[in-house]
């Protein structure tokens, strides 16, 4: 996760075939990413941006509850959490802001704190209030190969435990109505473009809310992580090792798609209580 701007700044210096670092500074940062969507019409859910516990009830008069406070950089939903009253929200900002402290560029997940050194940059370099969205959660799987999008395909996840938003599983083919489905991967397709991605594999996490149709949780401008490789890969015969190699070195990525899935698969996930 932390590499990807490294590796847009490398390949802009370089001259060699990529994103640019400014695109994926905007898709890694989630305002940022907002501020674009919002640029270019396309949907997003209401949001505040928190520099410091005083900027709390503002931030509640304009996005209300319930809601969800998320770092705006930070990896593998760390600090993501729901919040429904005021009271909550001042606790949840706290305890995030105390959970964060321990994340660094060199240890997203924080698990060296004793030998960590204390002039590491931090991982995360803030913390925003967004509107919570109901609805069924969606991964959308897209390769983009000079600007075209060759693949998009969706992946229905399972419910997730809050109010931390826990993952629980995923399964593919999707089961949603095939319109929907179309509807998910054009809105996903979009957005990436709206944040100037037009090279290699992205994962895009979205709802289909109830009354809003298609909204965006986060665009990770990368292949995504866990079993997400070896499931598209399985159901649809797509190696997103083998695309984003091919869109690394200037080849056009467009893999060979069949008209129905090879095998249709899901996977569970079995939560510790603690951590």
């Amino acid at each position: 996760e932390v590499a990807v701007p490294l590796v847009a700044r490398l390949t802009e210096s370089l001259g060699l075939p990529g994103n640019s670092a400014q695109s994926i500074d905007c898709a890694r940062d989630k305002y940022q990413t907002r501020a674009k969507l919002k640029e270019a019409n396309l949907p997003t859910p209401s949001n505040f941006m928190i520099a410091s516990d005083e900027d709390l009830p503002k931030a509640e008069e304009v996005v209300g509850f319930p809601a969800v406070l998320k770092p705006v950089n930070g990896a593998a939903s760390l600090g993501v959490v729901r919040v429904n009253t005021t009271s909550e929200l001042a606790a949840k900002y706290k305890e995030v802001c105390s959970i964060l402290e321990t994340c660094s560029t060199t240890d997203v997940h924080g698990f060296h704190q004793s030998d960590k050194p204390k002039d590491e940059d931090p991982l995360v370099k803030g913390i925003m209030l967004e509107q919570y969205l109901d609805g069924d959660e969606v991964d959308i799987d897209v390769i983009l190969s000079d600007g075209k999008v060759t693949y998009a395909k969706v992946t229905d996840n399972l419910p997730t435990h809050e109010p931390w938003f826990n993952e629980t599983g995923a399964c593919t083919p999707s089961i949603l109505p095939v319109a929907v489905q179309r509807e998910l991967e054009e809105m996903s397709v979009k957005m990436c473009k709206a944040l100037g991605l037009s090279s290699g594999v992205m994962h895009v996490e979205m709802k289909y809310t109830t009354n809003n149709g298609p909204q965006l949780i986060e665009v990770n401008a990368r292949m995504g992580g866990g079993p997400v490789r070896d499931m598209n890969l399985a159901v649809w015969g797509v190696d997103f090792v083998e695309e984003q190699l091919m869109a690394c070195v200037g080849l056009p990525a467009t893999p060979p798609i069949p008209s129905k899935p090879i095998k249709c698969l899901g996977q569970y996930s079995v939560n510790a209580r603690k951590s």
